[in-house]
């Protein structure tokens, strides 16, 4: 920060990367000393403010393409205290940890805010740290919080510890429709902390419009809508589906106001998301037969190759299921037909050791010989989003075949598997 004419800066310490910076003297031009604000009459602005009235600007994550911002009201923030309380049902002696970005949903809306409103005792963290992110728990005896399916894959990688499962969290809301469920599993034998799995947008409010309670809890699943919105699956022509088949899922609120008023400065993407008096979410699911919501995947990550469409969540989870394996993303790449080829970018765990071929190896047992990935490149981080900690795969698609191993190239055949001998 700059010095200006007949001011004096102070300068304090740095603490964990931030600098507090003081500005006392005359004030610039254009600026209001803050002792005159203190000494200012105590009168109300006279302004109407209504619910419905624009009161913030809240980016999407931009995993599958640019962020957009979405444009959201005063009462599109307040059932996320409501739905905080559905959730954690908190105390007076709770302590939630924040792992959000303030510029981001969870970090302003949920990790703030919230807490905040029920009189809880909150903490924030500027980054998250695996190496350090027990002790901060233990620290500051924190019982609540928020665990996006990217944190958790990073807090099993670390090293097991005689006490991973004596930490003080007594309950946390996930959202990992990304990942394996096997992952999932994993997390909660080593660590012990009870999951409520959630399912929602920026644009549909925060801490998630679908969703678990206690008592209420259809694992596998990412649970219902419990009165805060309508639900459906539909087929390309936004007809329902019926209970197992996968299609788009869409949703439309049951309190006016709390989803969003629109995309800033993006009217036609606003118009295309919000059509039939649905708001399409470009994410892929079903319902079982008791209505509650299983996440199958984006639409953007849905892979078209030689007449099929391939999920890439589908072969994602078979490749991380490898004791190797770190982390996985499956992308479409450019095809000389036209369509896309199937790549794995493929994260190994520290230390470990794998050769391409052991990826295809892992794929031809589990799933179609179609879904197969031609092109297999390992490598040692994942571009990341800021927002959830999500892979940004637009990115890795931008980099095309690059250095890949080529199954064809080489000549890997992969054998179409032979019908099951039957018995006699």
């Amino acid at each position: 920060m700059g010095q200006t004419a007949g001011s004096r800066v102070t300068r304090y310490p740095v603490i964990d990367r931030a600098e507090i910076v003081r500005i006392a003297g005359e004030a610039p031009v254009g600026w209001t000393r803050f002792g005159e604000l203190l000494d200012a009459e105590p009168a109300e602005p006279d302004v109407m403010v209504a619910w419905s009235d624009p009161a913030g600007l809240i980016y999407t994550g931009g995993t599958t393409g640019l962020p957009k911002g979405v444009l959201v009201s005063n009462l599109w923030y307040f059932p996320g205290c409501l739905r905080y309380q559905e959730l954690f049902r908190p105390g007076p002696n709770d302590v939630h940890m924040g792992l959000g970005q303030m510029c981001h949903t969870i970090g302003s809306a949920v990790d703030i805010l919230c807490p905040m409103y029920w009189g809880m005792t909150t903490i924030t963290t500027r980054w998250f740290s695996v190496s350090r992110f027990w002790d901060t728990v233990r620290a500051n005896r924190v019982t609540l919080t928020v665990l996006l399916g990217t944190l958790m894959t990073r807090l099993l990688a670390a090293s097991e510890s005689e006490d991973d499962a004596g930490n003080s969290i007594r309950l946390a809301a996930s959202v990992t429709g990304g990942i394996p469920r096997e992952v999932v599993d994993r997390f909660y034998q080593r660590f012990g902390i009870p999951l409520l799995e959630i399912y929602g947008q920026t644009e549909t409010g925060p801490l998630c419009c679908i969703g678990e309670r206690i008592g209420d809890q259809p694992y596998p699943s990412q649970g219902s809508p419990h009165g805060w919105a309508d639900m459906v699956i539909a087929d390309p022509l936004d007809r329902p589906c019926p209970a197992g088949q996968t299609g788009e899922i869409l949703l439309r609120p049951t309190y006016p106001s709390t989803f969003m008023l629109g995309y800033l400065n993006k009217p036609d993407k606003f118009a295309e998301a919000c059509r039939n008096l649905w708001f399409h979410t470009g994410d892929l699911g079903h319902l079982d037969d008791a209505g509650y919501l299983h996440f199958d995947g984006r639409m953007a990550h849905t892979i078209r190759h030689r007449g099929e469409n391939v999920s890439a969540l589908e072969i994602e989870q078979v490749v991380l299921a490898h004791p190797a394996v770190a982390n996985c993303t499956v992308v479409g790449v450019p095809g000389a037909a036209g369509e896309d080829e199937i790549k794995a970018y493929v994260q190994l765990q520290e230390g470990a050791i794998m050769e391409p071929d052991e990826v295809v190896k892992a794929c031809a047992e589990r799933i179609a010989f179609f879904k197969i990935p031609r092109y297999v490149e390992f490598v040692s981080e994942l571009p990341l989003s800021v927002t959830k900690g999500e892979v940004e795969r637009h990115k890795l698609r931008d980099r095309g075949t690059g250095n890949a191993w080529d199954r064809e190239a080489v000549g890997y055949r992969v054998r179409r598997p032979s019908p099951a001998r039957q018995p006699g």
